[in-house]
């Protein structure tokens, strides 16, 4: 990157509950009282918020002034950079149904190979796999046996997939591209990034690079708990507000997959993990979230949690 001529990016930390869209407004005022009719780009979380952010600039006018979110700029920058053509969630989809389909019959992930909630996880899991900076085989096949045959099945997958880009890919080499060039022939102008939520991992390396182009402003919502603001400032050099490193974050990060035979006995164990994690660890409970994409399993979890004394 080309530094010669500009101050290196700026971070500031918004508190949560604060305006960020007002001190983004802000900073594009700021921007156009120095250069009326200079580019602008602001990189949002999503459509939903660039629509709301739209609309605040409105009665003040935002010409040339381009908001994006991290996947549309990562393939303007870095899709070209890619020959393989995209892989598509249809494609996607159908290489992970086959990479399951894979595992030996008699294999722990064998009865379940064909179940689509495995498909899922297996899809979600692969993604963050691919985020990884280093070949994550040696340290899967390490650990449990369940874990070392989604590792097997994640190295067909990859052969698979061999032929096509995923947004990983184009992460990777927009960052390489704004890295290895001056940032300016992008057409970025000033940057503005709105680092509301942690970004999905695949985008890890296009945001770290963000952070370090010359005269960016990255502006961070911090919570006031070490434990969440850790993962939100993870990618942005030199902002931590929560005082601890990205590195410890995401080693601590670990996926536990779990197979029960039926409803009642999954949420038995989720309760009984969750009071251990109370128990054992110290974690309170309002650190603790259990999700679920059916809503039959909310009375059952409720009710559990209820008789367990959990509050």
């Amino acid at each position: 990157m080309n530094q010669e001529d500009e101050a290196p990016a700026r971070v500031e930390v918004i508190w949560a509950g604060s305006d960020i869209f007002a001190r983004a407004e802000e900073l594009i005022q700021a921007h156009r009282r120095g250069d009326p009719f200079g580019r602008i780009t602001v990189v949002v979380p999503s459509n939903y918020s660039a629509y709301y952010l739209r609309r605040r600039l409105a009665p003040g006018g935002y010409f040339n002034v381009e908001l994006t979110r991290l996947d549309d700029l990562a393939e303007k920058i870095g899709g070209s950079r890619v020959e393989r053509p995209p892989l598509t969630r249809l494609q996607a989809a159908a290489l992970v149904y086959s990479a399951a389909m894979s595992a030996p019959a008699s294999s722990r992930i064998g009865p379940i190979r064909s179940h689509p909630s495995l498909h899922s996880a297996l899809r979600s899991t692969f993604r963050q796999l691919e985020a990884l900076e280093q070949d994550p085989a040696p340290l899967l096949r390490q650990e449990s046996e369940l874990v070392r045959e989604v590792a097997d099945v994640y190295r067909t997958y990859r052969q698979s997939r061999a032929g096509w880009r995923e947004q990983v890919d184009v992460a990777r080499a927009a960052a390489s591209a704004l890295e290895q060039g001056d940032y300016r022939v992008y057409g970025l102008g000033k940057l503005i990034v709105l680092r509301i939520e942690v970004p999905p991992p695949q985008f890890a390396p296009l945001d770290r690079t963000l952070a370090r182009v010359p005269g960016a402003s990255i502006l961070v919502v911090s919570t006031g708990d070490d434990e969440a603001d850790r993962f939100v400032g993870a990618n942005v050099t030199g902002s931590d507000p929560g005082g601890s490193s990205a590195a410890v974050g995401h080693e601590e990060s670990k996926v536990k997959l779990i197979s029960s035979p039926d409803r009642a006995s999954e949420v038995r164990y989720v309760v009984r993990e969750v009071v251990r994690l109370a128990k054992e660890r110290r974690v309170p409970f309002y650190r603790i979230a259990v999700l679920f994409d059916d809503y039959s399993y909310g009375y059952r979890v409720e009710e559990a949690l209820r008789f367990a004394g959990v509050p």
